[in-house]
């Protein structure tokens, strides 16, 4: 009787970790997209709206802590990868909600923590407002998206159903919205600076971590799904 063959180490792979303030929203949005990517098969993406927090300090927080709890994990496992990216998606919000003071502090803190903080003045909803135009309209609150979205979505609102009919709507629009999203001007400054992160006016930076998704995938099918070529 032959020896049985070893099987060869099971290889750990990519890892990335996105850490969400909303519960619904854009967790939902991110699994979407990660889905018709196909990115299961070689990427791991851990989506993250459930930290308990929303703050902005709290959220960076919970992905430094994450993160530092991968890496010991990974430590510890040969089929395990430590994250390589974590990614802290917030909102700014409307001037009256108190964390305008925090934001800054909160990206310095993610940067400093290797760390990539992606932020949305005033809200996520910006991100979907470019998959229809090149400029979002001035609005100064996630509440003040809602009218444009229901015109192009029809129903929208924060619960699980509107949040993936919302997805769902906005997937086969991905390369105008990442072309209107590279064409924006409320950035500036070094990489190392907050201002390099924070929107100067009603805009986002959800196009960088999209774009960082759909470099990461080799599914051609998925991609044209999302009207993405490569």
């Amino acid at each position: 009787m032959s020896a049985r063959r070893s099987r060869p180490p099971r290889q750990a792979r990519r890892a990335i970790l996105i850490v969400c303030e909303g519960a619904e929203t854009e967790p939902r949005y991110f699994k979407a997209l990660t889905h018709r990517l196909g990115l299961a098969a070689t990427v791991e993406v851990q989506i993250r709206g459930d930290t308990g927090y929303t703050d902005p300090a709290g959220l960076v927080r919970a992905a430094t802590e994450l993160k530092a709890a991968r890496a010991r994990e990974a430590r510890a496992s040969n089929v395990v990868a430590a994250f390589e990216e974590v990614w802290v998606v917030f909102d700014i919000e409307h001037p009256g909600n108190g964390r305008q003071r925090a934001i800054a502090p909160a990206v310095q803190t993610a940067l400093n923590s290797a760390c990539k903080p992606v932020l949305s003045r005033p809200s996520f909803e910006v991100w979907y407002l470019l998959h229809d135009r090149p400029t979002p309209p001035g609005v100064a609150s996630s509440r003040d998206c809602t009218p444009h979205l229901r015109a192009l979505i029809g129903d929208y609102d924060k619960h699980r159903a509107a949040a993936s009919q919302a997805a769902e709507w906005a997937l086969p629009r991905t390369q105008q919205a990442l072309t209107h999203g590279h064409r924006q001007h409320v950035f500036s400054g070094p990489e190392t600076s907050p201002a390099a992160h924070v929107p100067a006016a009603v805009g986002t930076a959800v196009h960088r971590l999209v774009q960082t998704l759909v470099d990461m995938s080799s599914d051609a099918a998925g991609k044209r799904t999302l009207g993405v070529e490569g």
